[in-house]
């Protein structure tokens, strides 16, 4: 799935956002860090990453991005089990 430059970007802030802060950044978060003027600029590459299938959105919620191609959090690690 090619990806714009620009959503490329926050696709990666999503990423590490996740990893860091273990939820999903919010739209003014998002907003600030790439300094977007409107918060329909964000729901914009958000609705474009949705519809290339790399982000799943809740309807309601501030923090409602599941990424949907995700690798695992480098700090889990596969354990044997033993029973």
């Amino acid at each position: 799935m090619m990806l714009t430059d620009r959503q490329q970007q926050i696709y990666d802030f999503i990423l590490d956002f996740r990893r860091s802060n273990g939820c999903s950044p919010s739209i003014p978060e998002i907003q600030r860090h790439f300094g977007i003027r409107s918060p329909n600029g964000v729901a914009g590459h958000l609705h474009a990453l949705e519809a290339k299938g790399m982000i799943r959105r809740a309807e309601r919620g501030s923090r409602q991005i599941d990424v949907a191609q995700a690798t695992p959090p480098a700090a889990l690690h596969a354990l044997p089990m033993y029973g």
